[in-house]
């Protein structure tokens, strides 16, 4: 039996890392595993095999390292075969792995950001409550296209979701399968297939156009300083097209300046991709204003101020979103400020899509495309300003 731990540099990911692998030869059969986790090459020791001490996790990820190499070992001293390696572990349950990668993402074994990790927990909340319904345990082998069609409908009717939350959890479903198949827990691929699909669409989230962004900035809220407070820090978001979580992160180290003009550049926390954009006026002024820092707060607590600040500001039309119809102002978050910015970039009719994306830091562009909030008649609109239609 022949061990050996590689960084597997055939394959860098868009943040530099790269996926580390336990390589076993046992019984004139080779094969590759992989761990879960990601160093960069910097971070690696080829000759001892180990993630150095530089790396912030290196004893948690060597010690989960020679933890699997260990159990892999024991399993076929004690008579396994290479077809149920792994079985144990997870006990070939859908509820066992997913319960594994909360509890290592939670212990820093895995490169799961804390958002990440409650959309994980989400799932598995999820799952469980399906288990206890139908009292029938899923196994990884046992997932098909009847599970699906079941599973959703239950999350449509017993888990109240909406298409963007049986959406989020398909998503998460089909990566928790995928980390299943690298480690050999399940050859089942149903999860691949076409009719396993994310139930996205279109939504009508709403949008605030040129003219209510212009009265936003235009209103008085020093009487309602923390309103103020809140809705200076939306239009900041507006000016750059920021996630909430990435507003939270700038600071004056993000601005450059190049020929004589300042922009704004950070790298997204969601994506890891970096993003440009020049610094308006009205930007600057505000950032000064609060000292570049805009780090207070839950996105939750913002959004129900911002809400009021918008009340105030006198947003109130009663228009639908889902299949809701409210006051305009009651739809408000801070993410309304990201979407509202790509929409009037677009109908300016001054930027391209690849552009918007490139400001944003979007990095798929249908993606954006489905993001942004455009009816007919405003791509019409868009479409009568070239010479084509004259």
């Amino acid at each position: 039996m022949n061990f050996r731990t590689v960084l597997w540099t055939y394959f860098i990911k868009k943040n530099g890392t790269c996926d580390i692998k336990i390589y076993l030869n046992y019984q004139n059969k080779k094969k590759y595993f992989s761990t879960g986790l990601q160093v960069a090459p910097k971070d690696w020791d080829e000759r001892k095999e180990i993630v150095r001490n530089s790396h912030p996790l290196a004893s948690r990820y060597n010690a989960k390292i020679a933890k699997m190499r260990l159990e892999m070992e024991g399993h076929f001293l004690e008579g396994g075969t290479w077809d149920n390696l792994f079985s144990k572990s997870a006990g070939g349950g859908l509820v066992d792995l997913l319960e594994t990668i909360v509890k290592e993402g939670r212990g820093g074994l895995l490169p799961i950001k804390k958002h990440t990790i409650s959309n994980y927990q989400s799932l598995l909340t999820r799952l469980k409550q399906y288990e206890a319904k139908t009292s029938q345990r899923i196994t990884l082998d046992g997932v098909d296209m009847n599970f699906y069609q079941k599973f959703t409908s239950f999350l449509s009717t017993d888990g109240n979701c909406r298409l963007p939350g049986i959406d989020s959890h398909i998503k998460v479903f089909k990566r928790v399968m995928n980390i299943g198949l690298e480690r050999n827990l399940h050859q089942n691929t149903i999860h691949k297939g076409d009719g396993f699909r994310r139930k996205r669409n279109k939504t009508n989230k709403i949008f605030l156009n040129e003219k209510e962004i212009a009265i936003l900035e235009d209103t008085d809220l020093s009487n309602q300083p923390h309103l103020k407070k809140e809705l200076d820090r939306w239009l900041v978001a507006y000016y750059f097209l920021l996630r909430f979580s990435d507003l939270q992160q700038i600071s004056s180290e993000n601005i450059i300046n190049v020929d004589g003009r300042n922009f704004l550049r950070y790298r997204s926390q969601k994506t890891q991709k970096e993003a440009t954009i020049p610094i308006r006026k009205r930007a600057m002024e505000l950032m000064e204003t609060y000292n570049f820092d805009f780090s207070w707060g839950t996105n939750q607590q913002a959004n129900r101020q911002l809400k009021m600040a918008i009340v105030s500001a006198g947003i109130n039309d009663m228009v639908e979103q889902g299949d809701i119809t409210s006051p305009k102002s009651s739809f408000v978050t801070m993410h309304t400020a990201r979407r509202s910015a790509a929409t009037n970039l677009y109908l300016s009719g001054e930027f391209s899509i690849k552009t918007i994306a490139d400001l944003g830091g979007w990095e798929n562009i249908r993606t954006l495309q489905i993001y942004l909030r455009c009816s007919n008649m405003d791509s019409a609109k868009l479409a009568a300003k070239s010479d084509y239609f004259l």
